[in-house]
C-alpha cells in the first residue's frame, strides 16, 4: 500500500490495515486452543528433557533461583515432532503464516488476560521471598504494566524464563512457516528467503545454546513480571521480528549471488 492510496482514504487504509487481525469468536477458540497447546507443549519437553540446571543470580534476600537450561533440546523435539505431523497430514507447514494475524491478535488477548491474573495472585500474595512476595507501587496501571512479583511461577515452572522461550521459538516457528508458503506456491525458496531462514535460524539456534547466560540478564534478575514482559516476550519478539521474512516472502524479489558481494 502507497502512501498516495493512505493519504488519500486514510480510513479504508486502516480498515485494511487491521483486517488480517480480526478474528471471530469461532476462530479465536480455535486459536486460543492452538496456543495453549503449544505452551502446553513446551512446558512439557521444558519438565521432562534433560538439561543443565544453572543457579541464578544472588536475591535480594540471598536467595537463588534455579533454572533448567534445555532449551535447545525442546526446540529440537519440537521441529522434529511437527515434522512428523506436518508428514503425516495432521498439520499445514502454512498455519502460521495463513494466520498470523489472527494468531498475533489471538496471543495479544491471552497477554491480557495473563497479566491481570498475575496481578491479582501477586496483589493477593503472603509470600515473603523475594521472588513471590508484592512489590506494590499503589498506582494500579503501574502494577498492571511493569507487574508485581520478581518471579512469580505455576506449578513449579518459572514464568519468566519460561516465557522467553515460548517467544524465541516462535519467531522461528513463523519464519519456517512463511517459508514454507514459499515453496509451496513457487516450488522453490528464493536465495533470499535461505539466507534470511540461515541467519535467523543460526541466531535462536545460538540462543539456546547459551541459554544459561539468559539467566543473568536484567530482565530475568530485575524486572518484576507484568504485561510489559508478558506482551514484550511472546507478542513483541515472535510477531515484530518477524516481519522482515513477510517482506522478503512478499516482494518476491530474487537476490542474485552477485549481491551477496
Amino acid at each position: 500500500m502507497s502512501w498516495s492510496v493512505i493519504l488519500a482514504d486514510p480510513v479504508r487504509a486502516l480498515m485494511e490495515l487491521i483486517e488480517p487481525f480480526k478474528v471471530d469468536s469461532v476462530q479465536l477458540g480455535v486459536l486460543t486452543g492452538v496456543v495453549l497447546g503449544y505452551l502446553g507443549v513446551l512446558a512439557l519437553l521444558g519438565a521432562i528433557l534433560p538439561g543443565r540446571t544453572i543457579a541464578g543470580a544472588l536475591l535480594a534476600d540471598k536467595t537463588r533461583l534455579h533454572y533448567k537450561c534445555n532449551g535447545l533440546p525442546s526446540l529440537l523435539v519440537l521441529i522434529a515432532g511437527l515434522g512428523v505431523g506436518i508428514k503425516a497430514g495432521y498439520i499445514s507447514p502454512t498455519v502460521i503464516a495463513d494466520h498470523g494475524g489472527q494468531m498475533c491478535t489471538t496471543t495479544f488477548m491471552l497477554c491480557v488476560v495473563m497479566s491481570l491474573w498475575l496481578l491479582v495472585r501477586g496483589y493477593l500474595s503472603k509470600s515473603k521471598s523475594e521472588s513471590l512476595k508484592p512489590h506494590v507501587t499503589g498506582n494500579l496501571i503501574e502494577d498492571w504494566w511493569f507487574g508485581v512479583q520478581l518471579n512469580p511461577d505455576f506449578l513449579g515452572l518459572d514464568l519468566k524464563f519460561f516465557w522467553i522461550r515460548v517467544g524465541m521459538m516462535g519467531w522461528l516457528l513463523i519464519n519456517l512457516s512463511v517459508a514454507a508458503k514459499q515453496y509451496i506456491n513457487q516450488g522453490s525458496l528464493s536465495l533470499s528467503m535461505t539466507l534470511f531462514q540461515t541467519f535467523c535460524g543460526i541466531y535462536v539456534l545460538d540462543y539456546f545454546w547459551h541459554e544459561e547466560y539468559m539467566t543473568s540478564t536484567w530482565d530475568i534478575i530485575a524486572e518484576k513480571f507484568g504485561f510489559m514482559l508478558i506482551f514484550g516476550d511472546v507478542v513483541f519478539i515472535p510477531f515484530t521480528f518477524s516481519i522482515q521474512v513477510n517482506y522478503v516472502d512478499q516482494t518476491r524479489q530474487q537476490m542474485m549471488l552477485d549481491d551477496l558481494w
